[in-house]
């Protein structure tokens, strides 16, 4: 085809590679025919042994030279495609809901669009898209209603600074209950989805044992105060 580059140097490599892994196939089955503290086999091992080394340096060398060296980053194409991942929507899933992201998902392959261009048309306003879907923070652990690497980074980008998590609290009967703090007061975006709402349904599950361990031991302690009484 006029005008196609052919990876040439990639191909090589990997051809290299394949002979090395058949060669370190021979010097262990000839390993294995030593008796005795004496194997006739070494020639082939040092045979091949010093074969791979040779043309992998071989290969190292015009790889760098033919392929690595000169290259360059194209940001324009990889920001192009950062933009059209719809991988990303999944940090919007704890704070829309499954099903709205899956929507945005759907409307951005069905009509080509980026993913902040479809998370527009259904009404998800551009502030809350770029406070939550942030690639590089994507890269780490943790999602968006329980923050980055234990630390709460996009819980707090999501739900505002004053965000810190689900409270679990004893009333006077010793009876525990969940409860939210989202920032000041609740507060409702421009959908009309509460934001403290999207916790997580593993975050949830985690929060919901923990309070009820602790229901227990209230209700037990309570009840040990009314026998006593």
């Amino acid at each position: 085809m006029p005008g196609k580059v052919n990876p040439t140097q990639a191909e090589a490599m990997l051809m290299v590679c394949i002979q090395v892994v058949g060669s370190d196939t021979a010097v262990a089955m000839a390993g294995s025919e030593g008796n005795f503290e004496l194997n006739a086999f070494r020639p082939i091992v040092i045979t091949n042994l010093l074969h791979s080394v040779r043309i992998l340096a071989d290969a190292a060398d015009h790889f760098r030279e033919f392929l690595v060296e000169g290259t360059r980053v194209h940001e324009d194409q990889l920001r192009g495609n950062v933009e059209r991942s719809v991988m990303m929507v999944t940090a919007l899933s704890p704070v829309i809901g499954y099903d709205r992201a899956s929507d945005v998902a759907h409307l951005a392959i069905d009509q080509d669009l980026t993913l902040k261009q479809a998370a527009l048309q259904r009404g998800i306003s551009a502030e809350l898209f770029d406070r939550v879907v942030r690639p590089k923070q994507l890269t780490r652990p943790g999602t968006a209603d329980r923050g980055r690497s234990g630390r709460g980074g996009q819980a707090r980008l999501a739900h505002g600074p004053g965000w810190s998590g689900p409270r679990c609290r004893h009333d006077e009967d010793g009876i525990s209950s969940a409860r939210e703090k989202v920032g000041p007061a609740h507060r409702e975006d421009e959908t009309g989805s509460l934001l403290g709402a999207a916790l997580g349904y593993r975050g949830w599950q985690r929060r919901r044992r923990t309070c009820r361990v602790s229901q227990g031991s209230a209700r037990r302690s309570a009840g040990s105060r009314r026998a006593d009484g």
